[in-house]
């Protein structure tokens, strides 16, 4: 009689770790679906519907005394969505420019906004 009093002990106890193990199991995916779902609306928050992106163009110029090319960086901020977006707008602007052009880098800024006249643009 003392011994199944002592196996159910025992088969209580295994019952009981391994209920343990079920709950914290079960409690961990919730946790980690939860935590997701905060990153996913923390980004959301986050997401602009455009940047300012620093674009470096460089222009091919004839030098007027000696006849040789010489190239000419020039940079530009540019309101975009995405560097695709800059490349387009850049198009744009440069059309009809007379020399030969080309964007040597498109770089994501920290710039917030510009502001001019003390409103933003």
């Amino acid at each position: 009689m003392p011994e199944e009093r002592k196996d159910k002990n025992i088969n209580q106890q295994n019952l009981n770790h391994h209920s343990n193990k079920i709950i914290k199991t079960q409690i961990f995916p919730i946790w980690v679906f939860l935590f997701i779902i905060k990153l996913q609306i923390l980004n959301i928050m986050e997401e602009k519907d455009f940047y300012y992106f620093k674009c470096v163009t460089t222009m091919s110029i004839p030098d007027e005394n000696s006849g040789k090319i010489k190239k000419k960086n020039e940079e530009f901020i540019v309101k975009a969505v995405s560097p695709t977006d800059v490349e387009a707008q850049m198009v744009q602007f440069m059309n009809g420019t007379v020399y030969d052009w080309s964007i040597q880098s498109v770089t994501k800024t920290k710039v917030e906004s510009i502001i001019q006249d003390g409103k933003a643009i």
